[in-house]
Formats: C-alpha cells, sequence, structure tokens
C-alpha cells in the first residue's frame, strides 16, 4: 500500500518488481546481481555559497561531475537530481527535478528513487555534490555491504546521527515509508534514514571525508600542499 501526495503516487509495487519471467542475472557466486542507479544530489542555486555548488570548480572539473563520475564507477546509471534551471542546463548527465518542492534533500532521494522506479533499478547511491572527497573505494564498501543485505546502506561518519544520510543506499522499498514522511513534512533527512533502521558501515574514511563544502574557499583550502596526504585519503585516489 502506498501513499499520495499532490498526484503522486509513492506505491512502489508498480514497475519496483520483476515478473517471475524476467529474474536477475547471477554473479560469478550464484548470487544475484541488483541493479543499481547512481543520483547526484545537486540542490540548487546555493544561496549561502553565492553561486551553484553543482557548477563550482575542483582541479578545473565541476563537482557535479566529479560525483558523477565517481558514481559511475559503481552503478549501473547516473542521473543529477536539480530543480534549479540553471544548474540543471549545465549538467551534461540527465538531470532530474524534486516531484515535490520545497521538500530538502529528501525531495532529492524521492526524485532519485522515483525514477529508479520506473527504470527497474532495485536502489539508488545517492552523493550529494557538495561532497566531492568521499572516493569510488568507499562508494564501492556501501554497494557490497548493499548487495549482502538488500536494505538501506549507509556510511559511519560524525554527523548528528552517527552516519551520512546524503551518501548511501535506498532500496526502492523506502519510497512507501518516504511518501509518508513528505505529506506529514517530516522533512528532516537523518531522522528519515534513522527510522529505516539502516545498516551502517565503515567504509574506511575519515569522518571529515563527509563534511560538505559550505564556502568558496573551502575548495581551495582542502587542496593546499599541507594536505596531500588527506586529500588523497578522501578522494579516494592512491
Amino acid at each position: 500500500m502506498g501513499y499520495t501526495l499532490s498526484g503522486i503516487d509513492y506505491s512502489t509495487d508498480k514497475g519496483a518488481k520483476r515478473s517471475s519471467g524476467d529474474a536477475a542475472p547471477l554473479d560469478c557466486r550464484g548470487r544475484f546481481v541488483h541493479g543499481l542507479l547512481g543520483a547526484v544530489l545537486a540542490g540548487g542555486g546555493s544561496r549561502r555559497f553565492g553561486s551553484p555548488k553543482a557548477l563550482a570548480l575542483l582541479h578545473g572539473k565541476p563537482l557535479w561531475k566529479v560525483a558523477a563520475e565517481r558514481l559511475g564507477a559503481v552503478c549501473d546509471d547516473v542521473v543529477a537530481i536539480a530543480s534549479d534551471l540553471e544548474v540543471a542546463s549545465a549538467i551534461g548527465i540527465e538531470t532530474i527535478p524534486d516531484r515535490c518542492v520545497p521538500m530538502g534533500p529528501l525531495g532529492g532521494i524521492d526524485a532519485a528513487l522515483a525514477r529508479a522506479v520506473r527504470t527497474g533499478h532495485d536502489a539508488t547511491l545517492v552523493l550529494a555534490v557538495d561532497m566531492p572527497w568521499v572516493g569510488t573505494k568507499a562508494l564501492n564498501r556501501l554497494a557490497e555491504a548493499w548487495r549482502e543485505h538488500d536494505r538501506t546502506v549507509l556510511p559511519l561518519a560524525g554527523s548528528p546521527w552517527g552516519f551520512e544520510p546524503l551518501c548511501g543506499i535506498y532500496p526502492v522499498r523506502a519510497l512507501t515509508p518516504l511518501g509518508e514522511a513528505l505529506a506529514n513534512r517530516r522533512l528532516e533527512v537523518g531522522a528519515f534514514a534513522r527510522g529505516l533502521d539502516p545498516t551502517v558501515i565503515d567504509t574506511g574514511l575519515q569522518q571529515a571525508c563527509y563534511r560538505s563544502v559550505n564556502r568558496p574557499a573551502d575548495l581551495p583550502s582542502r587542496c593546499a600542499s599541507d594536505e596531500p596526504t588527506r586529500i588523497r585519503h578522501c578522494s579516494g585516489r592512491p
């Protein structure tokens, strides 16, 4: 049973499950291979940042592209969630607006999960665009844990909840409780994620790697010559 908000059906029964004649492929160990959609949470105009964070540059590359490339190394397909027209028009991959606005980060997760349902993916790996220090190694560990546990998987982090809800894997069945949360204006993303009873894993990253970029000065300062070891560790580079 699902929820309806502004005409949106939050039931995941339609299109979320494979038919009995459309079995998932198996890996070399005979386990089911789950389809994983990557979603860059590109945000909006980033008024506090002064300009759209998604378009800010790190080593000459826009942050949306940094996130998309890392998700692309782990996921079957990658999209960006962006309701701001300026941001969406500048992003070079498929962009999807929030279905319900303004709902904050939960609206982005909702849009990503709805896209996953439409394309037959089993879950979505979301990554906030302002977390460029999360590398593919950490994302791979999240994907491995999800394939093992088949439930919401989030990284251990020093946020108020002990995990980071904007870098993690949400199965499409989370759309039903998400619809209820949006309908009741319970928009705190950490509280929502905690209600899913997630599997929380140590990805090997320092807690600082999940810190958001809040000012333009954060980007060059985090790349300063006196911090090369920490940057390599956070970005997943060898």
